[in-house]
């Protein structure tokens, strides 16, 4: 074999050995009130969206969905109330040695919903709000009751 011959075949495995071993999930980003870009937001349709699949670098691990829920103010310039506001993120990460799982995390009166799946396409579906909704709601409750 020539040298040019080891060249395209070395390439060839590689390009296919990337492929194999990367993980394709869904990649899009959505803010509700954008009338222009809400495909990314809950619920989330595939078919409709299927150019978001796509594959991940070589190193990525993990599809992931972040879902953050806040409330923004405007000041009292137009009317003083809290406006709640929802961003939806599906893409790709590296996470060596993570499992699958999803996490709460509340900041500054903002939640960030973030799921963690390692199959193909595993981004898709929906956060777990409404059970965790609840739940969240009765222990605070519970606390709530305890502590007076």
């Amino acid at each position: 074999m020539t040298n040019i011959n080891y060249i395209i075949l070395t390439t060839v495995l590689f390009m296919h050995t990337r492929t194999g071993l990367s993980i394709d999930c869904y990649q899009c980003a959505s803010k509700d009130g954008d009338s222009i870009n809400r495909a990314c937001l809950d619920p989330y349709d595939p078919v409709e969206n299927e150019g978001d699949m796509g594959g991940c670098g070589f190193m990525d691990t993990h599809c992931v969905k972040y879902k953050t829920m806040s409330k923004l103010y405007d000041s009292g310039f137009i009317t003083g109330e809290p406006k709640e506001t929802v961003v939806v993120t599906r893409t790709c990460i590296r996470r060596e040695g993570w499992g699958e799982f999803c996490q709460a995390i509340e900041s500054d009166g903002a939640f960030m919903f973030r799921c963690f799946c390692k199959t193909d396409g595993c981004n898709r579906g929906l956060t777990f709000l409404p059970s965790f909704f609840v739940i969240f709601v009765a222990c605070s409750f519970v606390i709530f009751s305890i502590s007076k």
